[in-house]
């Protein structure tokens, strides 16, 4: 199966509302509606921070509709068509091997990857760095975002950090055996990591914890399963004090977490 530069793949992020914003026209859904439904389908998704804790902070913040954004998500725009190609997860990497650019693969599809921010990239740090002194080097080892995570037949994700049990081989290019998973909140990949992503890492049968963290703010989403291996209905949101990763027998400290972070 060839594939070419000028291939057409979607965006990650939540493009579809500054798509409904912008009026562009004669973009197909991908599943053969008209553009008033896909509009009708765009407006009723659900918000990601609907009922959580740290919502009246983003929105005193305006992370969600601040100007600054709304340039961002326009920066981030893609034609919303699917195309027809699909991939498989090795037909993917060898795909890849010849892009500039970062993607992901969902459903057979690559999906192009936004950039990060500064405080993006610190956070990361901050993690892999208290990590690395917590965890006990010989059980554990720690992964970012270039190693891919396999969560289905045809879908590998790259974390912002994973971890997962040390002693796998040097030359495998995923693991679908990863303990703790952590994505660091971009408004461009919010319905990304509270939605599609979120469903396929809690559908991993070896992960005990997935962590969300917020940029602008000291909070993290945190779903961890419990003793007898189910997750729960909603995530406990951190916003003081530490993480506590039983599991990992390690805590994070969100001083550590947002360190340098501005």
């Amino acid at each position: 199966m060839d594939f070419h530069a000028d291939d057409d793949f979607p965006i990650a992020g939540g493009a579809g509302d500054e798509f409904l914003r912008i009026g562009r026209a004669g973009v197909e859904n991908g599943h053969g509606g008209s553009q008033r439904g896909m509009a009708k389908a765009l407006e009723e998704s659900s918000d990601p921070f609907k009922g959580a804790e740290c919502r009246a902070r983003h929105s005193a913040k305006r992370q969600l509709s601040c100007p600054q954004l709304a340039k961002e998500r326009r920066m981030n725009v893609q034609s919303l068509s699917r195309s027809s190609k699909t991939l498989s997860i090795d037909e993917f990497f060898d795909w890849i091997e010849t892009k500039d650019e970062k993607y992901e693969l969902v459903d057979g599809k690559p999906v192009l990857q936004p950039w990060v921010k500064r405080n993006h990239n610190r956070i990361v740090i901050n993690i892999v760095q208290s990590l690395g002194q917590a965890l006990d080097g010989s059980r554990f080892e720690i992964a970012t975002g270039d190693f891919a995570i396999s969560t289905g037949p045809r879908s590998v994700r790259y974390a912002d950090v994973m971890i997962e049990a040390a002693g796998g081989s040097g030359q495998e290019r995923t693991t679908d055996t990863a303990a703790l998973i952590v994505e660091v909140l971009s408004p461009s990949t919010a319905d990304v990591d509270f939605g599609p992503k979120q469903r396929e890492y809690l559908g991993l049968s070896t992960l005990d914890t997935y962590l969300i963290v917020a940029q602008d703010s000291r909070c993290i989403w945190q779903w961890t399963r419990d003793e007898a291996g189910s997750w729960p209905d909603k995530a406990l949101v951190v916003e003081e004090g530490a993480v506590e990763l039983k599991a990992l027998d390690a805590s994070l400290p969100l001083d550590e977490i947002y360190r340098n972070v501005s």
